[in-house]
């Protein structure tokens, strides 16, 4: 797909309009992911890696206290989660062999109904 092409400029981006408003109030970003086919994990850990540099990649447990105005401590860059959406089997998959090689916790939101096996 065209959207994992566009990461890198979109990260340049960022990381640009940060050198020109470096004192922005810390802000949480969310990355909402669905289906990730297997002919894309590679780039996809080339995404976390570069949202590690970038962010700081927290838990949910981090964005709720962060929702709730609770300081987190960190090295002032701002906040990201990664979530998942709709209990995909890539899911598991990258779980397994990418978030857990970047020891990074993300969110995933099941439909119970789309998990049941007939």
């Amino acid at each position: 797909m065209l959207r994992h092409k566009i990461v890198s400029p979109w990260l340049f981006g960022q990381r640009l309009l940060k050198s020109i408003n470096p004192i922005s109030k810390q802000g949480l970003r969310i990355f909402l992911f669905h289906d990730i086919p297997p002919h894309q994990f590679k780039d996809f850990d080339l995404f976390i890696t570069l949202l590690e540099n970038l962010y700081s990649v927290i838990t949910p447990k981090d964005a709720e206290d962060w929702l709730a105005g609770r300081l987190i401590k960190n090295d002032k860059k701002d906040l990201c989660l990664i979530t998942f959406d709709d209990g995909f089997s890539s899911n598991f998959q990258i779980a397994k062999d990418i978030l857990a090689k970047h020891d990074i916790s993300a969110l995933f939101f099941v439909c119970p109904k789309l998990a049941e096996i007939g």
